[in-house]
This record gives structure tokens, sequence and C-alpha cells, in this order.
């Protein structure tokens, strides 16, 4: 089989859908400094927290609901690493 090796980097959100606010989990194998951009479905970034530092696992809560209505995509990423994930503002 093939073996990952390195860094793990998980993440949830919830509720979804919402109305613009939402809370965020981050996990990690491995601690360090992440950044959490959300982007419109053009790919335009609209939002964007940087040096975001991830202790394993760490929890936000995001306030958005100055946004439209609409489909939104939470991308979490450092040098190495990246996850991204739908939402959907209601």
């Amino acid at each position: 089989g093939i073996v990952e090796v390195g860094a793990q980097l998980k993440t949830n959100l919830y509720p979804n859908p919402n109305d613009g606010k939402f809370t965020l989990e981050i996990e990690t194998s491995v601690a360090g400094n992440y950044i959490i951009e959300v982007l419109n479905v053009l790919g335009q970034i609209i939002y964007s927290e940087k040096n975001v530092a991830i202790l394993k696992q760490t929890t936000k809560d995001i306030d958005l609901s100055h946004l439209t209505k609409g489909i939104y995509y939470i991308r979490v990423h450092d040098n190495n690493q990246q996850q991204v994930k739908k939402i959907v503002i209601n």
C-alpha cells in the first residue's frame, strides 16, 4: 500500500448551509501557521486571515454574514498542504 508521510490537515465546518456565521474546525498532525481564505465561485479571494496558529486542533468562529447568499469555498493551507470545503450561505 501507499503510506502518507508528513503532516495531515483536516477541516470541518458547521452549520452548512448557514447565514454567514459558522464554525471552522482545523486539525493537523503538525502545529504551525496556516492561511484561511474564503473564495467566491470565480476563485477570487474575498476574505483572508494569515498566520493563524494551529496547535494540533483549533476551532474558529467566522462571521461572513455581510456576504450575499451563494456558494463559497473555504481554503485552509500552508506551504505543504491544503484543504478546501464548499459552504452555502443562504
